[in-house]
């Protein structure tokens, strides 16, 4: 007489299809850049010169400080010195 086969239970089912699926998608190369962004930090870069990036940040850093509120409490001046002072350390 003929043994019957095993019965596959459902979860082992579906993890072993999950896995088969799987196994044949390829990963993403992260050398795949499909926006041809510039790497950052990159001095080679001929999108902006290292002057126009520096007239560009003295620009927007004026501006900021133009439009930011400046906050003069002492007693939070004090406890950030006193934290950054506790942060370097």
């Amino acid at each position: 007489m003929l043994s019957k086969p095993a019965a596959i239970r459902p979860t082992s089912f579906i993890l072993i299809v999950c896995m088969i699926l799987l196994s044949g998608s390829g990963f993403v190369s992260a050398d795949s850049n499909p926006y041809n962004l510039p790497e950052l930090g990159d001095s080679t870069s001929s999108f902006i010169s290292l002057q126009e990036e520096k007239l560009l940040g003295d620009s927007w850093l004026r501006i900021y400080r133009s439009q930011a509120p400046v906050l003069n409490d002492p007693l939070v001046t004090d406890y950030l010195e006193n934290l950054i002072d506790e942060l370097a350390v």
